[in-house]
């Protein structure tokens, strides 16, 4: 297989008894988003420069997190566990703060009147 990210080029798969990785399942839809280019076209999209993190990357750890079961955005933190597998991951931190970023930005976007339909009254 070709590599296709930096985290995955050195990835192998074994199978036998001893050093059995858990969340293994979360290899496959992680590769896909670096690979399909939905990674980086994330970090394109929401990325600002006082922001350290690449939000990209957060986004897609996020979502590889739910796929696996997560119920909350600070259960990223198990990705993370398995640095063997998946290389860097995002921090609970990291996406909180992200999480609020985009929060902020969504809000700034919207007009008062757009909030919500109830403020539109027919004409």
């Amino acid at each position: 297989m070709q590599a296709i990210s930096d985290w995955s080029k050195n990835l192998r798969v074994e199978v036998r008894g001893d050093d059995v990785a858990q969340h293994a399942g979360c290899v496959l839809p992680r590769m896909l988003a670096d690979g399909l280019g939905l990674t980086a076209g994330l970090s394109a999209a929401v990325s600002r420069p006082e922001v350290v993190h690449d939000r990209g990357a957060v986004l897609r750890d996020v979502a590889v997190s739910i796929a696996d079961g997560g119920r909350d955005i600070s259960d990223v933190v198990v990705l993370g566990e398995q640095p063997r597998l998946l290389g860097p991951v995002a921090s609970a931190g990291e996406a909180e703060a992200s999480e609020r970023v985009g929060a902020e930005e969504g809000q700034a976007a919207r007009s008062p009147g757009d909030a919500s339909g109830l403020d539109r009254r027919p004409g």
